[in-house]
């Protein structure tokens, strides 16, 4: 029983490190992608428009990308938090049912104790 628990925990132990290394890889090279793509179109729109223009362009795109995703995060936290609360309002009444149980094999070993005693 113990050695299938700590496989089971190696084995997600494993597949997070991976994942993780993954992610991390995938971001680096998100973020080199995103260089040579802000070089790029900063060569361009300087070739059509002035750079005060083009550092314009590119700053509202870029702070318009930063408001989605922090929009984005915001709808996501609440979304956790409204789980977290029907998880709670939930577990009141599976907490109960337990609680309940317990104080009823406490009374049953008391008593069993008693007859046993006398």
């Amino acid at each position: 029983m113990l050695a299938m628990l700590t496989h089971h925990i190696q084995v997600t132990a494993t597949r997070t490190a991976h994942t993780a290394v993954l992610g991390l890889g995938a971001g680096i090279c998100l973020f080199i992608g995103m260089g040579f793509l802000t070089a790029a179109a900063w060569l361009f729109l300087a070739s059509v428009t002035t750079p005060l223009i083009t550092t314009l362009i590119l700053g509202g795109l870029y702070a318009g990308i930063g408001f989605i995703i922090l929009v984005v995060m915001s709808m996501r936290s609440r979304a956790r938090a409204r789980e977290r609360a029907a998880a709670l309002a939930a577990a009141p009444a599976a907490a109960a049912g337990s609680l309940t149980s317990v104080i009823a094999a406490f009374l049953s070993g008391m008593s069993a104790g008693k007859r046993a005693r006398f």
